[in-house]
């Protein structure tokens, strides 16, 4: 039986899951919080100042160019006979609850990690290092990608030490 992904088949909007998030970070005392999207290159943000530090989440979000594959994959009974707008709806309903889910992991990413900075377990700039927004506008995550992968240069580093003799 196959394991289901969290939140697979959710039928929380999208729009309350960002309600959601704006009551969380507020509860955890973030200030100039906000999500803006562009549904249409399929990428998203949740920006928020926290401790007097500018944050920002960035999030991919499904398309319907990148989901038709998928969808015409995934065919429901009856494909063939449904016409051509009758079938890109169905791509349509597919891509909203891909989105839905989408925003219910981000609501549960974000309980989890303002949970953990709440119980002294974690630090906000632990939580969200890869997150925070430098001068320039672009995050410390994006900065240091490049620089991670040229010292890696597809090595995987030794997890534990080896002994010394």
């Amino acid at each position: 039986m196959k394991e289901r992904a969290y939140a697979e088949g959710t039928s929380v909007t999208v729009e309350s899951s960002r309600a959601e998030i704006d009551r969380i970070l507020a509860k955890h005392g973030a200030t100039q919080r906000g999500v803006v999207c562009d549904d249409d290159k399929g990428r998203a943000a949740v920006m928020f100042v926290l401790h007097e530090r500018a944050y920002r989440l960035e999030i991919p979000l499904p398309t319907l160019e990148a989901m038709m594959p998928s969808c015409v994959a995934a065919q429901p009974r009856g494909w063939y006979g449904f016409s051509t707008d009758k079938r890109k709806a169905w791509c349509r309903m597919q891509l909203d609850q891909k989105c839905r889910e989408r925003w219910r992991a981000v609501v549960l990413l974000l309980k989890a990690k303002l949970e953990l900075v709440r119980l002294g377990v974690s630090t906000i700039e632990r939580e969200f290092l890869d997150a925070l927004v430098l001068p320039g506008g672009e995050t410390l995550g994006r900065r240091i990608e490049a620089q991670i992968a040229n010292v890696l240069q597809g090595e995987t580093p030794r997890l534990l030490p080896e002994h010394a003799s």
